[in-house]
């Protein structure tokens, strides 16, 4: 049961973390097209 439980938090909290960094990447490159054709 423990470590059933920690391997479901520990997927959850990567998910977690890969849909943060993947909203940071996404913004990233949103920012860069408008950024780029003024340049």
């Amino acid at each position: 049961m423990i470590t059933e439980t920690f391997s479901a938090f520990a997927v959850n909290f990567c998910l977690q973390r890969w849909v943060t960094i993947s909203n940071s990447v996404i913004k990233c490159q949103t920012n860069a097209t408008k950024v780029i054709p003024m340049a």
